[in-house]
């Protein structure tokens, strides 16, 4: 008997392949994808949910430079047996060498494809993901030619991603790979899908086909999934619109909008079947009748697309611009998962584009007033219904961390108008709530809240509810003047009996920026609540005096953390010219630290010679103006490269006093203010002086720069001047 040896390799060589069955190019050599504590591997199933952010690689050692990984959905956009855009590509970045591994949710804006995380449409069954690490000798990443025009912000740029030329035209080699699947398991979908959309392709949409005056909308072409329904009583209409017909309610077959449909704001369409002539519409309806439906598809009788008209587009759109985050600070990483989250939740969504009605009607110095106020008429609505959402939603599990999530976007939409009372009431709700749901955990498994494995969206808003009762709400910041900046800060009880983290598990070595953040989070936190508590009560010894006593743990709790972040500051600093944003990041954290240092020997410990942090806020300045002189300011990414340069340098103004390190701010500006539209704004607000005059349209734009600072946690828990207590409520 023969044996077809060279059969039986490729056979082996399948079964043994890290990549589905089929595909190209494959390897046998492992990658290891975990998303928090699920292993992503050989095909297992992924809930889209853990998948929001971007997953944790561990890189296989070798010789090479740098690395590249890409993601790739092998069954877009409706599944295996409609998959015309595969391979459609949802994370293309480039890992420089001295990355030994990848941790989570480390995809920047500035990514050659920023993640976009798993969100096969509802009915479409499981779609194959591949992830593919590339090796590269060298150690910076340089665009090939042939993909140069290549805009991760644009949809259609991801579709059918040519994976083998990329490799090809840049030098890449497959090191290793791996893959899994997702499905969207939603089962239903509720009669306020209008205002949710498509659930699990929102964030295609978002940055979809919009480019110039009549483009299309993005829009897919999905088979029909099941829906909650309400079967009114009465005789059901054989002759009605498809929209009645759908909702099995009886239709008045009105011409050429029926009743239902008008009031309930619905697209209404007839069969065209049925020849009927087209009546006019009452006029008692005709006063109530909503505006049109503009929504322009890619083609005519689509009706599944994201948004409704251009207008929710282009709010929608501006929110995710305004929230970006491209790494220059610590990144938010709330800020950063909400767009996805609010592609299945109609509250999120609402709430942000009412947000983004806001930037236009509080944050624009060059509109006039009749435009502020259809913006803010705009907004109100999106706010309302954003309100209404949340009200109706049931107190499971996923709600009550949804319900915490609104309040928080509901606190971002009362900064913006300066409306401090109301931002509290919204944030002591979302406090309770978010309260009473991991106490109801902890009760139910019998475990404390520091042993509780919590998924990435848990541990994420628990660290958003910490962020926030710890550091100041700068409601008045001053640009112009720091010293003269207000702010309120929650007071709260803290007995320290059940928190995630303590602050004698702080590690000795910090893996990433992130937990450097986190770590610094709780530091600060433990420095206001317990120290400042503890200095604050009476002595209990007759000899002990608290002053002298309590104010060394700030001082060692500071210095423990400085001892962990080196490593870290160091590496970065070694890296500055292949990731300068991480460098920034890093730099932040550096001022921070020398920040509070500086304000407790101010307050508690007095020395002669305080820290110096000019040298790092001047290394902040000089290394954003040489990002800013790298990129090509091109008017599809402007907007996201304005957030990252100007955001390190309003950190710079929001902290430091130096006459000099703000005249070189100021420099870069200048330098800046044509290319960079926020540029000239703040050029404008320094131009005002201290204590002249300032618009209130500057002073609602330095509160915004001011909230955005304390959500990202560049922030000092050190008690400082002109700091006002809200009690909570």
């Amino acid at each position: 008997m023969k044996i077809n040896f060279s059969l039986i390799s490729l056979l082996v060589a399948g079964v043994l392949a890290k990549t589905p069955p089929g595909f190209s190019p494959s390897t046998n050599a492992n990658l290891g994808v975990k998303y928090g504590d699920i292993k992503a591997s050989e095909g297992s199933s992924v809930p889209i949910t853990d998948a929001a952010a971007s997953p944790s690689l561990a890189i296989p050692h070798s010789g090479n430079s740098s690395h590249f990984v890409l993601l790739v959905d092998l069954d877009a956009p409706n599944g295996t047996d409609s998959n015309s855009w595969s391979p459609f590509l949802h994370w293309a970045a480039f890992i420089p060498s001295s990355a030994q591994d990848l941790p989570g949710n480390a995809s920047r804006q500035s990514d050659f494809a920023p993640y976009y995380g798993p969100a096969p449409p509802q009915g479409t069954g499981p779609h194959r993901y591949v992830v593919l690490l590339f090796a590269s000798h060298d150690k910076t990443f340089k665009v090939p030619s042939s993909f140069k025009d290549f805009d991760g912000s644009n949809v259609t740029d991801r579709v059918a991603f040519d994976i083998e030329k990329f490799a090809l035209d840049a030098k890449l080699e497959l090191a290793a790979a791996n893959w899994f699947t997702s499905e969207n398991q939603t089962v239903a979908m509720t009669n306020n899908a209008a205002y949710k959309g498509l659930a699990g392709y929102w964030a295609l949409a978002v940055v979809g086909l919009v480019k110039l005056p009549g483009a299309a909308v993005f829009s897919l072409d999905l088979p029909e999934r099941p829906r909650v329904t309400t079967i009114a009583k009465g005789t059901k209409s054989r002759s009605g619109c498809n929209e009645c017909k759908r909702r099995r309610i009886k239709c008045d077959e009105g011409r050429p909008v029926c009743a239902r449909c008008m009031t309930g704001s619905r697209r209404c369409q007839f069969p065209f079947s049925q020849n009927h002539a087209r009546l006019p519409i009452p006029a008692s309806l005709a006063r109530n009748a909503s505006p049109p439906d503009n929504r322009i598809l890619v083609e005519p009788n689509l009706n599944l697309s994201i948004f409704g008209d251009q207008q929710q587009w282009d709010l929608f759109n501006q929110f995710t611009i305004a929230t970006a985050q491209a790494g220059t600070l610590p990144i938010n990483t709330l800020s950063h998962l909400t767009p996805q989250i609010a592609q299945q939740e109609p509250a999120v969504w609402e709430i942000c584009c009412a947000i983004g009605a806001a930037g236009g009607a509080f944050l624009n110095p060059f509109s006039d007033p009749v435009t502020d106020e259809k913006h803010y008429t705009t907004s109100l609505k999106y706010y309302n219904h954003a309100i209404r959402a949340v009200s109706q939603t049931t107190s499971s599990k996923d709600h009550s961390l949804i319900a915490t999530l609104s309040s928080i976007l509901f606190v971002t939409y009362d900064m913006l108008r300066g409306d401090m009372q109301t931002a509290l009431m919204h944030f002591n709700f979302g406090l309770r709530i978010a309260e009473a749901y991991f106490n109801k955990r902890c009760q139910k498994t019998g475990l404390s809240l520091a042993s509780l494995v919590l998924s990435d969206f848990e541990s994420t808003v628990l660290d958003m509810l910490q962020r926030l009762t710890t550091y100041p709400w700068e409601i008045e910041p001053s640009l112009t003047d720091p010293t003269l900046a207000t702010g309120y800060r929650l007071l709260i009880d803290c007995d320290g009996s059940n928190h995630r983290y303590t602050i004698q598990d702080m590690p000795s070595q910090f893996d990433d920026l992130p937990q450097a953040l986190r770590w610094w989070d709780v530091a600060q936190h433990h420095i206001l609540h317990h120290v400042e508590g503890r200095a604050r009560s009476p002595a209990k010894g007759p000899n002990s005096s608290p002053e002298e006593n309590v104010w060394d743990d700030p001082f060692d709790i500071l210095r423990c953390w400085h001892n962990s972040f080196t490593p870290l500051l160091q590496s970065a600093k070694e890296n500055r010219q292949e990731n300068p944003s991480q460098y920034l990041s890093a730099c932040v954290l550096k001022a921070l630290h020398l920040d509070s240092i500086t304000n407790l020997h101010k307050r508690h410990r007095p020395i002669d010679i305080l820290p110096d942090a000019r040298l790092v806020y001047l290394d902040i300045i000089h290394t954003t103006r040489d990002l800013a002189q790298k990129w090509e300011w091109k008017s599809t990414k402007s907007m996201s490269m304005e957030n990252a340069i100007i955001r390190p340098l309003v950190f710079v103004l929001s902290h430091c006093h130096d006459k000099d390190v703000r005249h070189e701010v100021r420099n870069v500006l200048g330098n800046l203010h044509q290319s960079c539209h926020m540029a000239g704004i703040l050029v404008a607000a320094l131009s005002q002086g201290e204590g002249q005059w300032m618009s209130e349209k500057l002073k609602n734009i330095e509160r915004s720069f001011g909230w955005d600072l304390t959500a990202c946690g560049c922030n000092s828990g050190v008690v400082r001047e002109r700091i006002k207590s809200c009690p909570r409520r």
